[in-house]
């Protein structure tokens, strides 16, 4: 019994300083918007640059994820979940749409630095493109999406796959460096 009430506390804990980091988000990024029913994890850090367009809605980032939305650059995510210590970074545009499962250790990445063997590589600037990710996807673990990447819905990525430069078939399979389509997801009577 006393585990029982113990565990509830511990729950609780954890529910009200999710939305201590909700709220905090909402103070320092007025033009962030989330709600209260999104789960921030311990150790996440979220950076949102003035004049982007944010938007994270009903969502749980689990703890050690870095999210950073550049300036000008839109970020929508939705219904969805972000596994352990991801990383997304966005200087254009990524959309998440609802039911997508993001599983530990994902980089998804809408920028490759631009490199003329002359110059430092942090002065050439960058090369951006969208990423799109539909409903329902499953992103396997250390995967790595970017830049000019559309899933389609009902997709499977396997794990340590790559994608970039790419748009995928709905309910399609996809795994290796780079991805590729291994098959078609059927419903089973």
């Amino acid at each position: 019994m006393i585990y029982k009430i113990y565990r509830k506390i511990c729950e609780l804990l954890i529910s009200i300083r999710s939305i201590l980091r909700v709220l905090n988000l909402k103070l320092k990024y007025p033009s962030l918007q989330i709600d209260f029913k999104t789960s921030i994890g311990r150790n996440t850090d979220i950076v949102i640059c003035d004049g982007s367009s944010t938007s994270i809605k009903n969502c749980v980032i689990n703890h050690g994820t870095v999210i950073r939305v550049e300036k000008d650059a839109q970020f929508e995510m939705q219904n969805s979940y972000v596994g352990f210590n991801c990383v997304i970074s966005c200087r254009e545009k990524i959309i998440i749409k609802s039911h997508c499962e993001i599983a530990e250790m994902v980089v998804i990445r809408d920028q490759d630095h631009l490199v003329d063997g002359t110059n430092l590589i942090k002065e050439n600037g960058y090369s951006n493109g969208a990423i799109y990710i539909g409903e329902n996807v499953w992103i396997g673990a250390k995967s790595t999406i970017l830049k000019n990447t559309e899933i389609a819905d009902n997709c499977i990525i396997g794990a340590h796959s790559l994608l970039k430069n790419m748009r995928t078939e709905k309910n399609s399979t996809l795994v290796g460096t780079p991805a590729k389509a291994l098959n078609t997801i059927s419903k089973k009577l």
